[in-house]
């Protein structure tokens, strides 16, 4: 069953969205970016690629989304024009989307690239100079989301501190593209937000003790508050794949 679906898609400004944040270098997707969004989500990303074979092409990109869905490009042949996109669900049911800004009317699936960003978007390329990002239409699933214990009351810029929980890695490995590549993003972000400015900066997080994407897997990191942090409270969440754990309330000293 395939069906019209409410999601979309946006030009992307990588300023805006990955400044200070180490689910990937900035400086690495402006110079390889079509090797970097692109990476394993589940069986059933490995699946859906196989299904696009049989459909008739080769390999497409799938990007695991908050809510549990899969989005996923596809085209006719090797590489024949058009690619359209679609989601694919826990009922089975293949629902297609809006197709993005740009290009896709003119190139096949393989052109598209994918990588799960911390807000839940989807960040795409083609091999163009331009990117756009999927954003989906339903809520996250909060059972997705990490568990921090203990996290700190207070924190100072520049500290490295432990993070230690269970899901920390989230419910998916990111996003993926056949055999080509792998992007997995199965790892925390520590996200801070200041109570009184809104502003968001993300720590460097490190040491992963585990990259398990089972149930309520316990697992240990490291993150190290970045200098630049504006002093004053802040919220505090760790994010996996765009779900986010409860936030706590820290002091920035």
């Amino acid at each position: 069953m395939i069906r019209n679906f409410g999601a979309r898609w946006t030009k992307y400004f990588a300023e805006t969205h990955l400044s200070g944040c180490n689910i990937v270098d900035l400086a690495r997707i402006r110079t390889s970016l079509p090797r970097l969004a692109r990476a394993p989500v589940s069986c059933v990303g490995w699946a859906l690629q196989h299904w696009s074979a049989a459909w008739g092409h080769r390999a497409t990109s799938n990007g695991g989304l908050p809510d549990g869905n899969i989005v996923f490009a596809a085209s006719s042949g090797y590489g024949n024009a058009p690619t359209h996109f679609f989601e694919y669900g826990a009922s089975n049911v293949i629902t297609q989307v809006s197709d993005p800004l740009q290009n896709s009317a003119g190139q096949g699936a393989y052109n598209y690239f994918f990588l799960d960003l911390p807000n839940g978007q989807i960040l795409m390329t083609d091999f163009s100079n331009r990117m756009e990002v999927y954003t989906p239409a339903n809520q996250p699933i909060g059972t997705y989301a990490p568990v921090v214990y203990s996290p700190p009351n207070s924190i100072k810029p520049g500290n490295t501190y432990k993070l230690a929980g269970a899901q920390l890695g989230g419910r998916t490995a990111g996003a993926y593209y056949g055999d080509d590549a792998q992007m997995e993003t199965n790892y925390p972000i520590v996200r801070f937000t200041n109570v009184n400015t809104g502003h968001v900066a993300y720590a460097r997080s490190a040491n992963f003790s585990s990259y398990s994407v089972a149930p309520n897997a316990p697992s240990q990191a490291m993150f190290t508050v970045p200098s630049t942090i504006e002093s004053g409270y802040s919220l505090m969440e760790v994010v996996a794949n765009g779900v986010a754990s409860t936030p706590s309330l820290v002091s920035v000293k």
